[in-house]
């Protein structure tokens, strides 16, 4: 595939990727399951036979959401509750919730009261990065491979975890290179494109998107040499996007290009310390406690760090910062890091996004005027 039949491919996807894993399901037979947040490891599911696929903010009707939580609660846990509702849920085989914030433990709590599927949990402590913490995941991680052998009626063999486990590593190590490039080349890849192919690998095959990222890079190494210093203003942006990459869009359509993310989609979904060997359970404890989240607490490290350091590398301008109304853990978080950048002269705007919303009009000229303003 030619680059831009890559990016076309892969926005197909993330325009509808519903419709995209039933296409997949009838041709080939694929089985899903589901997960929710960056913690879940996608590796023991996939070694299990199953496509790890992520649940995002698929529904916009808010109908069933009303009989189980209350209306100030996250859209992403009420687009959450509707679309486990509804018939595209038929295409998973079950959900795996990680402990992300009380709202979706609770969620979590309730969901075989919505759906018929099989549920699990995975829980993460609030206190990631201590020794306490890495002895606690790693009993979680046994604990959801003896469920998902009892509940699945499977036997997961070490040499199948590792395979699954390799094949994730590579994905990890091509994701790293796609944004080593980005970093290096300005202009080389759009934001609103390579994000585009970072969110089409929740809903493929690993060993497909390991393909596609391969094919991709070695087209953009061979395109480093011709790309022009790009003099657009560069943009970190900062938070969930629920797939929506017309954000992205609107701000590329401002005169800036989206140079680094932090995004729950994105970045955050690859592990900051990376276990060059496999063992088990420890190389799954090792990458979970490696992810960075917001909402969770750590001794060495900060949202604020982990901004600051992005902003830094790529030669940013600004921060974008792209939450749900009543997202309270992201909001404590973000009112300390906009203070702090304030002080350090750090142009920051927050947008407020509602589910699958196309009303673009108004934040077109926020964000106009925000780029303007670097």
């Amino acid at each position: 595939m030619k680059i831009n039949e890559i990016y076309l491919e892969c926005h197909r996807i993330v325009d509808n990727p519903i419709k995209y894993m039933k296409e997949e399901k009838e041709k080939t037979g694929q089985k899903y399951i589901g997960y929710i947040c960056i913690f879940p490891p996608e590796e023991l599911l996939h070694a299990s036979g199953y496509i790890p696929v992520r649940i995002m903010g698929f529904s916009n009707k808010f109908i069933n959401s009303e009989k189980y939580i209350t209306s100030n609660c996250c859209e992403y846990v009420k687009s959450m509750i509707d679309f486990l509702s509804s018939e595209d849920a038929e295409i998973l085989d079950g959900v795996v919730f990680g402990h992300c914030c009380d709202t979706l433990q609770v969620t979590a709590n309730i969901a075989p009261t919505i759906t018929n599927k099989n549920i699990f949990v995975y829980n993460v402590p609030a206190n990631l990065d201590s020794e306490a913490a890495f002895n606690y995941v790693k009993k979680e991680i046994c604990n959801f491979r003896s469920e998902l052998e009892e509940t699945l009626s499977i036997q997961l063999k070490e040499e199948k975890m590792e395979e699954s486990y390799n094949t994730y590593k590579e994905n990890r190590r091509l994701l790293k290179e796609l944004y080593r490039l980005r970093k290096d080349n300005t202009g080389l890849i759009s934001g609103y494109d390579s994000l585009a192919v970072i969110m089409a690998g929740l809903y493929m095959p690993k060993e497909k998107h390991n393909e596609l990222l391969r094919e991709l890079l070695n087209q953009l190494e061979n395109e480093t040499q011709q790309q022009l210093k790009s003099e657009k203003k560069k943009i970190l942006i900062s938070g969930i996007l629920n797939l929506n990459l017309n954000i992205i869009k609107a701000i590329e359509e401002s005169d800036a290009i989206v140079m680094n993310d932090d995004l729950c989609e994105g970045a955050r979904m690859i592990p900051r310390n990376e276990v060059c060997e496999y063992k088990y359970p420890d190389a799954f404890a090792e990458n979970t406690t490696s992810l960075f989240c917001p909402v969770k607490n750590y001794k060495h490290s900060s949202y604020e760090q982990i901004l600051r350091d992005k902003y830094t590398e790529t030669g940013c301008n600004g921060i974008i910062f792209v939450y749900f109304p009543f997202c309270d853990p992201q909001f404590m978080e973000y009112a300390y890091v906009k203070k702090k950048f304030a002080e350090e002269k750090i142009k920051t705007l927050l947008i407020e996004t509602v589910i699958n919303t196309n009303n673009f009009a108004q934040l077109q000229t926020r964000i106009e005027a925000f780029v303007e303003s670097l």
